[in-house]
């Protein structure tokens, strides 16, 4: 269903309805975003050993970043030819333009972060900006010293295994909580110091399974806890997710400031629809992952105004179907672009203008021709989706898009994407296994990180490196079982929404407006009916139950 709100967005930017379903563009424009699967492989101009996303056997020209950025290379060029497809015409171009090995600009000792800048000692950090020691993490802004957490925000410091958390300071396996010290296994818990397993606090202190107890009584339980061992830890998560599906009260979206919009993982939004982890945004629908937008739909990964269609963009206005590009106006139909403006099918420039296929025109000759190659697209069926995932640089197993909707290999290949059998990883060379490491970190000695060892989940190899060795002994934590990729999963699959709900709120407090009965309003909320957790609540049931 077009929704008069869309259509009018579609006759503003003059592109046609799209054909694809709200969750099929999203789940396509991530198959363009690799941000996690690295390769060591050699650089084609220099020849000079790299880590990129692009495999070694990868048919793109693959740049190390200073290469890319440097004024002694040219861009290829292309005619257009009206009697071929656009997209076959494009993929030639792809594959000749030079690509980014990957992204992480202006940053100290982050070799292996992308789509990052302004960090200092990185590992494994993807989506990281203005942070420091981050070893593992996912969005990450203006943060310290994290391991195993995504979506952190506003200083958050020393912390371990969270998801959407503002100010957080030595706080583990904490999910949606705020300006927290020192909590432990908490949901929902906003101004509170020394909890545990507890949720829905606000401005708590020496909390324990949701009760009150003494500062002395606090601090005894939890010295019989830390150091946490490996064996408790696991039956503490597992706790952890039977407290907050069953016991917890949740709100229906998480939303702050807000005004006239549904989604979930909402800052400071007005008229927003459909949108999931968006900040600071006004009029948009269909969105993922942005900030500061406005004026714009379908966009996943992107800052700017009046965009639509877009992955992975920056500091861009007016863009229309664009991947991978900062800094631009106007640009369309553009992979790799920065720096530019009035663009259409290019593909690794920086500052260009007026270039189609990258070939340089006049104003005068650009609007004509790009006018023209608009109609010839309508006519085989090529204008106004975004790129096909026939196009895009990577398989689907290789991005997030198989993190965010899994699929088997078969599956993936009957839907018409790409696959890589030899994504990176070993299996069976561990010299440690599982059972054989000790149950802290403290126990297990610096030597663990000369060892290698084994996934409990996927089997696949790993190591445990020197600086986040020592964050484990700091943190009193036990040596990880999981790879970071099943860990990183776990907290994905777990906590972040993928498609949203209509459902009726499941408040029954006598004390309430609605008094005995269920209360009657309803929402869009990412909490499917029937499913866990049990107490999804309206605004006002919420904040007479929790606040």
């Amino acid at each position: 269903m077009v929704r008069d709100e869309d259509q009018a967005f579609y006759n503003r930017i003059q592109v046609p309805p799209p054909t694809f379903c709200p969750q099929c563009r999203f789940q396509r424009r991530e198959t363009f975003r690799n941000e996690r699967t690295l390769y060591a492989r050699k650089s084609d101009k220099s020849g000079k050993p790299i880590i990129s996303i692009f495999a070694p056997d990868s048919p793109f020209k693959v740049y190390a970043q200073d290469e890319w950025w440097a004024d002694d290379w040219e861009p290829p060029k292309a005619e257009f030819d009206f009697s071929r497809p656009f997209f076959e015409q494009f993929r030639e171009l792809q594959l000749k333009a030079p690509r980014l090995a990957l992204l992480s600009k202006d940053s100290d000792n982050s070799d292996y972060a992308n789509h990052s800048a302004k960090n200092r000692n990185v590992y494994m950090g993807f989506s990281v900006i203005e942070s420091e020691d981050i070893y593992y993490g996912m969005m990450i802004n203006k943060c310290r010293s994290l391991t195993d957490c995504t979506y952190m925000y506003e200083g958050s410091e020393l912390s371990y295994e969270c998801f959407f958390g503002f100010q957080l300071y030595q706080c583990g396996w904490c999910l949606e909580c705020r300006n927290t010290l020192d909590c432990w296994f908490c949901y929902d818990c906003v101004g509170s110091t020394n909890c545990f397993m507890s949720s829905n606090l606000r401005n708590k202190t020496y909390v324990f399974y949701n009760k009150q107890l003494t500062k002395d009584e606090y601090e005894q339980k939890m010295k019989e806890i830390f150091p946490l061992r490996f064996d408790r830890a696991e039956e503490l998560r597992k706790q952890w997710v039977e407290m907050y599906e069953r016991n917890a009260v949740h709100k229906f979206a998480n939303m702050v400031n807000c005004h006239d919009s549904t989604g979930d993982y909402m800052l400071g939004c007005k008229s927003c629809y459909q949108c999931l982890h968006t900040k600071n945004s006004e009029n948009c629908s269909y969105m993922y992952h942005t900030w500061d937008m406005k004026d714009c739909f379908d966009v996943t990964n992107t800052l700017g105004e009046l965009c639509y269609e877009t992955h992975g963009v920056v500091g861009q206005y007016g863009a229309k179907f664009v991947n991978y590009s900062y800094d631009d106006q106007f640009v369309e139909y553009c992979d790799h672009t920065f720096n530019s403006e009035h663009c259409f099918g290019c593909v690794g420039i920086k500052r260009g203008k007026f270039r189609i296929l990258n070939t340089q025109y006049s104003e005068e000759e650009y609007i004509a021709l790009r006018a023209k190659i608009i109609e010839h697209m309508k006519t085989t069926g090529e204008y106004g989706e975004f790129f096909p995932s026939s196009v895009s640089p990577f398989a689907y197993n290789e991005t997030i898009a198989n993190d965010i909707f899994p699929l088997t290999k078969e599956q993936a290949l009957s839907q018409g994407f790409t696959w890589r059998d030899n994504v990176p990883g070993t299996r069976g060379k561990e010299t440690k296994k599982p059972e054989d490491i000790a149950q802290t970190a403290l126990e297990a000695g610096e030597q663990t990180c000369q060892e290698v060892l084994a996934c409990i989940d996927c089997k696949k190899n790993y190591k445990i490196i020197k600086p986040e060795f020592d964050f484990y002994v700091r943190m009193k934590l036990p040596i990880p079982r999981r790879c970071a990729d099943c860990r990183y999963r776990l907290r994905l699959n777990a906590h972040n929404p993928k498609l949203m709900f209509d459902r009726q709120c499941t408040c029954v407090a006598s004390d309430h407006d609605h008094a005995s009965s269920r209360c009657p309003k309803r929402f869009v909320t990412k909490y499917k009916e029937g499913a866990p957790p049990e107490k999804v609540y309206c605004e006002a049931c919420y904040q007479r139950e929790v606040v």
